[in-house]
């Protein structure tokens, strides 16, 4: 089950449990603290994402151009962190926040260790593709060499 919050809220008291939970509450307002710290924030989050769209398979690149047009960062934020690969104990980290560039600067670390392991995911595929390649091209020539042994009337025992 997945669920959209609307507003984010802080619990104040846990009125009953019967027949359901129930509580007072008041909405959590989320503020940014400094705006040229948090359109640093937002520019550098935009950057590292495009870097992990280029990295990853599982994105697409129509991606890149949405995240780019997006000027509030919070909303910049919220949309990264649901498309994220992390635990629920991150996205509650980041949630936990008032302060934009608190989240922003959680997402930022996050995104960092992505492409570190994007990074190490490509050299490897890099290498096993090298390898495959070198083996491929191994086995070509030595079909061509044995075609041209048949050629010449000669077969593997006089070799």
């Amino acid at each position: 089950v997945q669920v959209k919050g609307l507003v984010r809220i802080r619990l104040l008291e846990t009125v009953s449990d019967k027949p359901y939970l129930t509580a007072r509450v008041e909405p959590a307002r989320e503020t940014i603290a400094d705006e040229v710290e948090a359109e640093a924030l937002r520019r550098r989050l935009i950057s590292q994402f495009s870097e992990v769209i280029e990295l990853s398979d599982s994105i697409p690149n129509e991606v890149k151009d949405v995240v780019g047009r997006i000027t509030s960062p919070l909303k910049l934020a919220y949309l990264l962190a649901s498309n994220l690969q992390m635990d629920l104990e991150q996205r509650q980290n980041i949630l936990r926040y008032d302060l934009i560039e608190d989240k922003m600067k959680v997402l930022t670390a996050l995104l960092r260790k992505e492409l570190e392991i994007l990074s190490i995911n490509k050299t490897i595929d890099e290498q096993v593709q090298e390898k495959m390649t070198k083996k491929q091209r191994e086995y070509h020539l030595r079909q061509k060499l044995e075609a041209i042994r048949t050629e010449l009337g000669e077969d593997e025992a006089t070799s």
